[in-house]
């Protein structure tokens, strides 16, 4: 292959822009049919969805040994020591906060929130505000609707589990139940900065009241349930140490009054047996009495864990009723819409061009080599 004909290929390979954007010009019906059509369509999806209101709350967990000070300090150190505690033996770290809200026994316990909106101050359950208060797109109408006629199939096994629908068992709920969860799953979300520890907490609900309850609510669940898995061991411990200890009181007043009745009823008398039973009952009552102090200092000190375990959080930013929507942003998702179709077209005419040029190289007859 010569020069001449390398250069040819090199010029045919290359983009001539002129000629495309001249192509594109002439297409100025096929561009506003496109966009005219992406344009209606961007519309009516975007208005079909409810806007939304989000409220954030962040907080940060704190050592709580670290506030303790004082004899209560010392005390909680001391216990830290006994029981070999190294303080970071929790399976459920900040990091894992997150993965709470994908457990049915975390997502239960949000059903029962009681929010009311901007315009109706009447309390009323989060689950059932989900349910009658918040708006669908149209599609997701058209689903539920598909979903309800299918249930009417299964009419008996309804009915079957309708006594069953106040009752929320974690383990097994049912088809509406499931639905709630999964809704609100997407209305909660949970992050941990692993850096710094701070956990975020953001809530989004079409009312913007409901939004900041809900924030705040979901910051409080979540403490509980912090709190209840960090202090179960310990606050068993506790109502099992307040059991022996009522059992050792118990124990120790029956020992008290053997030994008040029995010097009562032997005052009078000096005869060595009646000495050495009354040492014997004396004796008894002081190991009751030692062992009932003894019980009693380690209640204190299974108080004390209950506290050294509890977690402490600071609020860092606490949850405010936000003012404007968060979403959806119509102006900007139309936009990405018509310069989507704009590109697609585009695309097709430049394809189009192509298959042109090439035809017509087809067509162009070759001339002859010249003997040189």
């Amino acid at each position: 292959m010569g020069n001449k004909e390398i250069d040819e290929v090199k010029i045919k390979n290359q983009i001539d822009f002129i000629k495309i954007y001249h192509s594109c010009l002439k297409q100025k019906k096929l561009y506003s049919i496109v966009c005219g059509i992406a344009f209606i369509m961007a519309t009516v999806y975007v208005f079909s969805i409810p806007r939304y209101y989000t409220t954030e709350v962040r907080l940060a967990p704190e050592e709580s040994s670290g506030s303790s000070s004082g004899s209560f300090g010392a005390i909680a150190s001391f216990v830290k020591g006994k029981l070999g505690s190294s303080g970071s033996d929790d399976a459920i770290y900040p990091e894992l906060y997150p993965d709470l809200f994908y457990s049915n026994e975390f997502v239960v316990k949000l059903f029962n929130i009681k929010v009311f909106t901007q315009k109706d101050t009447t309390a009323m359950r989060w689950a059932d505000y989900l349910v009658t208060k918040e708006r669908m797109p149209w599609w997701q109408m058209l689903q539920g609707a598909i979903m309800r006629q299918i249930k009417q199939i299964f009419k008996g096994k309804r009915q079957k589990q309708a006594s069953r629908e106040d009752i929320i068992d974690p383990f097994r709920l049912t088809f509406d139940q499931t639905g709630i969860a999964e809704a609100i799953r997407a209305s909660v979300y949970c992050d941990v900065d692993k850096k710094t520890s701070v956990i975020s907490i953001k809530s989004k609900a079409q009312d913007p009241v409901v939004s900041a309850l809900v924030a705040d609510s979901v910051m409080t669940h979540l403490k509980e349930f912090i709190f209840e898995y960090r202090t179960s061991k310990a606050r068993v411990d506790v109502a099992y140490t307040e059991k022996i200890l009522e059992e050792a009181h118990q124990k120790y007043e029956d020992c008290k009054k053997k030994y008040i009745d029995y010097a009562e009823s032997h005052n009078d008398l000096y005869q060595p047996s009646y000495t050495t039973q009354m040492e014997n009952l004396e004796n008894e009552m002081q190991l009751a009495y030692d062992a009932y102090s003894q019980v009693n200092q380690q209640l204190q000190l299974a108080k004390a864990k209950v506290q050294e375990r509890t977690p402490v959080f600071t609020t860092i930013q606490s949850a405010t009723v936000p003012l404007f929507p968060a979403g959806p942003k119509r102006v900007k998702n139309i936009l990405l819409f018509v310069l989507a179709a704009f590109a697609a077209t585009t695309i097709y005419i430049y394809m189009t061009y192509n298959q042109q040029e090439s035809a017509a190289d087809e067509k162009t007859p070759k001339s002859p080599e010249k003997d040189q």
